[in-house]
């Protein structure tokens, strides 16, 4: 595993590939604990601790999972990157917390659903989708769904 230097210069300097490269091909780039610790405070001069980054994925207020190797990955489609921090966008958020958490589906296999492209999303993904128009929308409700009866 790899991961940048603390010298970075912005947030996206953070952003480190997880696990195999069908993981990284169907979730993306991720962050880490620290990374978030350090770029999600209210400047990057005051960083979170990593106490708070875990609180709030564990109560899914981020999108993040466990890898293999039990170590947290943050999927960097659920921030935008402003020059000193990295700002969550809630619609996905909102999102992620409809999604199915205690059924068969893992967080891993979630978080490769938001980034899959899905045709009646016009060919996006929910993130996308979640993002333009809302977690609520009535179009996204369709493949949501579809993944819920998939995971009960």
């Amino acid at each position: 595993m790899s991961f940048a230097a603390p010298e970075s210069e912005s947030p996206t300097d953070e952003i480190v590939e997880k696990g195999s490269s069908l993981l990284a091909r169907r979730i993306g780039y991720v962050y880490t604990v620290e990374d978030l610790a350090r770029w999600l405070g209210p400047s990057a001069g005051d960083p979170l601790t990593t106490n708070a980054v875990l609180t709030r994925a564990n109560d899914h207020q981020l999108v993040g999972f466990l890898t293999d190797d039990n170590q947290w990955a943050f999927p960097a489609w659920q921030f935008d990157e402003t020059a000193e921090r990295l700002v969550l966008r809630y619609e996905v958020v909102m999102l992620w917390q409809q999604l199915p958490h205690d059924g068969v589906l893992s967080d891993i296999d979630l978080a490769a659903w938001m980034n899959t492209r899905i045709t009646s999303l016009d060919g996006g993904t929910p993130v996308e989708w979640a993002d333009r128009h809302g977690a609520g929308d009535e179009v996204l409700a369709g493949p949501l769904s579809r993944l819920r009866t998939r995971a009960a």
